[in-house]
């Protein structure tokens, strides 16, 4: 049990644990934890943690860690994590976290959130799509109403805006996109370890997307050592 400092209390689990033997060093204890909300109002967090052996004299244990980490509408659970060898350096999670819950009436998008420790923190390697998926009653008339939204859009933009109502409008107007079909899926794969640096993540899609097949496409993602980590195209970012 833990109470947020909002005092909403969660029901916390660990849903990944693993001890790596050092060569030449103290063993590092990793693992993951996942906070489901008491309430059910789909307020959950997750957070990750790497325990080891202070390097200085006399020193006690050290924890590394993320804790808390709102961003998932849905619990993240074992099945949900990956933990392994990124570099020669370095172990690292992917979880799979979701937004969204209702495919009929909104878009539900699961991201891939790869964390991994670095120095005294814990660092974003990457974050990019795993799946998608969106179902409207019927595609062809959802492609009917995003195309009379989108020539909608296209006027109320080429048209100026004074009054605080008409930049009201023109605002809710860009939150109101018509759902389209979509059901899209990334596959992702780490490089071999040869190195001190995580090697490039070679991420692939299939799918279909807007009641049309997706064109089969493959990114290979470098790992840049001074930001520490992955360049994320945009076709890849997620919002």
């Amino acid at each position: 049990m833990y109470v947020d400092e909002t005092n909403d209390p969660f029901v916390v689990r660990v849903i990944q644990q693993a001890k790596i033997e050092a060569v030449g060093a103290s063993d590092e204890l990793y693992f993951a934890v996942s906070g489901t909300s008491l309430k059910g109002d789909g307020r959950n967090f997750y957070g990750v943690f790497l325990i080891r052996a202070d390097s200085k004299p006399g020193g006690g244990l050290v924890e590394i860690s993320s804790p808390y980490r709102y961003e998932s509408d849905v619990a993240v659970t074992p099945e949900k994590v990956r933990f392994e060898a990124l570099s020669e350096r370095t172990w690292g999670w992917v979880l799979k976290v979701q937004n969204g819950t209702r495919p009929k009436a909104e878009q539900v998008m699961v991201s891939n959130v790869m964390l991994a420790p670095h120095g005294d923190e814990i660092a974003l390697l990457a974050r990019f799509k795993a799946s998608v998926d969106a179902e409207p009653a019927d595609c062809a008339q959802a492609n009917a109403d995003h195309e009379t939204w989108r020539k909608a859009v296209e006027a109320m933009g080429a048209q100026e805006h004074t009054s605080e109502q008409e930049l009201h409008e023109a605002e809710t107007m860009d939150d109101t996109e018509p759902l389209r079909c979509e059901r899209s899926r990334w596959t992702y794969r780490t490089a071999d370890v040869i190195g001190p640096l995580p090697g490039p993540l070679t991420v692939s899609v299939k799918g279909s997307q807007y009641g049309v097949a997706m064109e089969a496409k493959t990114w290979k993602l470098m790992f840049d050592g001074k930001a520490f980590a992955y360049n994320v195209p945009d076709e890849l970012a997620v919002e």
